[in-house]
Parts: structure tokens; sequence; C-alpha cells
């Protein structure tokens, strides 16, 4: 699947999914995150918070990246109330970004898993619970066919 080259900041779906991320969850930071490659590799095509700049465009493989990778794998959502030492996620990206808590969330089509939401703190300082991965779960659905199209556009 090829992937639209929106960027942040630029007005695109991908950058209003991203600020949705943030306004459903509380979040202080978010991402929207392509498979690419069959779901081999990630690409973070939009973000938003602090450091969002950092993140897009940045691409890797999926596996060993941790919650992406994850969340694609398993084609489940994660919901991490305390990053440091869950194995699910990326320890050196949990360390170096400050990342305390964390949500991913698949975005499906066709029943098939190629993108992720992701939330990352809550803006308040608190730990995300069941009811914000459950929120999240619910806009990537509400947003699953605009994602798609953007991704294959």
């Amino acid at each position: 699947m090829s992937t639209g080259e929106a960027a942040a900041g630029d007005g695109s779906v991908v950058d209003t999914v991203a600020d949705g991320i943030r306004s459903v969850t509380g979040a202080q930071r978010s991402a929207v995150v392509f498979g690419e490659d069959g779901n081999e590799a990630i690409h973070f095509v939009a973000a938003a918070g602090a450091g969002a700049e950092r993140l897009v465009g940045a691409r890797g493989p999926a596996e060993g990246s941790g919650l992406c990778g994850n969340v694609l794998e398993g084609s489940c959502s994660i919901l991490s109330a305390n990053t440091i030492g869950d194995p699910r996620i990326h320890q050196g990206h949990a360390r170096e970004g400050g990342i305390t808590t964390a949500i991913g969330v698949p975005v499906f089509h066709d029943g098939h898993v190629f993108a992720v939401l992701m939330a990352l703190n809550r803006a308040d300082g608190g730990s995300f619970s069941d009811d914000e991965e459950a929120a999240l779960g619910r806009y990537a659905t509400e947003v699953a066919d605009a994602l798609w199209t953007a991704a294959v556009s």
C-alpha cells in the first residue's frame, strides 16, 4: 500500500485525526501511524503535541518498534497505564520521550488493520484508563474510511 505524504500542520485529514486523538483521550501527544509493506514497516504520517515535528515522516520496521508494531501484529488495542517495564512498549522510546502512559488502537479496512492511532501521556499527568482506550477505539472506527482514503491516495 502506498501512503499519502501528509506532514504535520498541513491541514490534511491525518492532522485532523491526530488532533482528534488528543480530544477524545485527553492526551498530551498523539500520532497516526500507517502500516506499510504488509504491516512489516511503520510510517508516522501525523502527530500532534510536543515533539510532533520529530515524529512526522519517521519510518522503520514494525518488529521491535513497540506499541505500533504490537498493535499491527495483534490487530488489537493496547493500553499501558505505566509504560516503564511494559514489554509491549519500546523502553528506549518510552524513556527518551518521557512516555509514562500510552494507548494504541488499530484502524481497520475490510477486516484488516492498516493503521494505528496512538495517545501518549495524559495532559493532566494521570494514567490512561479503559475509558480512554474505549473512546479511542470508537474514534478509530469513525475515522477509518477517511484514513484509508488518505493511505491509498
